[in-house]
């Protein structure tokens, strides 16, 4: 079997939109409940600055990869493939244990639920 080659183009567009989603996701969606459950003054989560943004983009070209090589060594082929495998390893790898840690760390539901969501629908 022909491996082809993984699309640095591609893996780059995935990165930009997963972070476009997150600004979507915390902006308009969920600003105001996720602020609330966070219980941090505004002034202290924009003091990380740029730096956070950096971090975020690179995790999110380190998704891209992985999933571009997932897809690839499964074989799939459409979009509709692409987007059941991401979600069911979403769910599966990121909702599951980060909730289960939210339990543990008395964290509220409905934060957990925001915060695993954004990688969950990021990765669909």
């Amino acid at each position: 079997m022909t491996q082809a080659r993984l699309n640095p183009v591609a893996i780059l567009v995935s990165a930009f939109a997963h972070q476009a989603l997150g600004a979507l996701w915390y902006g308009a969606l969920f600003a105001a409940p996720w602020m609330k459950l966070v219980n941090k003054p505004l002034e202290e989560l924009q003091a990380v600055g740029g730096i956070a943004y950096a971090i975020a983009f690179l995790a999110a070209l380190a998704m891209a990869t992985a999933i571009a090589i997932l897809f690839r060594r499964a074989g799939t082929a459409t979009a509709a493939e692409g987007a059941i495998i991401g979600f069911l390893l979403g769910a599966a790898l990121i909702m599951a244990p980060w909730i289960t840690n939210g339990v543990f760390e008395a964290r509220p539901l409905a934060l957990s639920l925001i915060d695993s969501g954004y990688p969950v629908i990021g990765l669909t």
